[in-house]
């Protein structure tokens, strides 16, 4: 009896401790899942900003936006545990 009862507390601790991962795990891809997303909207809040007419100006700023975007998203992705650089289908 004692053992039975020694066993059932293991086991609900282990339960515990399985279920606050799991919880852990979720809520960090969902502050992934929404630092990527406001990459993404910082990007194109940026790009809106920058001058209609073509030239080096406007290239110039389309370039930062676009730079600015992927250092967030690679910040995002170091913050989640993933590698900085994310590896396109063939490794590179």
């Amino acid at each position: 009896m004692k053992t039975s009862k020694l066993l059932s507390i293991l086991i609900a601790g282990l339960g515990i401790a399985f279920s606050a991962s799991a919880l852990a795990d979720n809520t960090s891809k969902a502050d992934y899942k929404a630092a990527l997303k406001q990459a993404d909207a910082d990007y194109q809040t940026a790009r809106a900003a920058c001058p209609k007419d073509k030239g080096p100006d406007r290239t110039k700023c389309r370039r930062d936006a676009y730079a600015a975007q992927e250092k967030a998203k690679a910040d995002a992705r170091e913050a989640h545990g993933l590698p900085r650089h994310a590896e396109g289908p063939h490794g590179a």
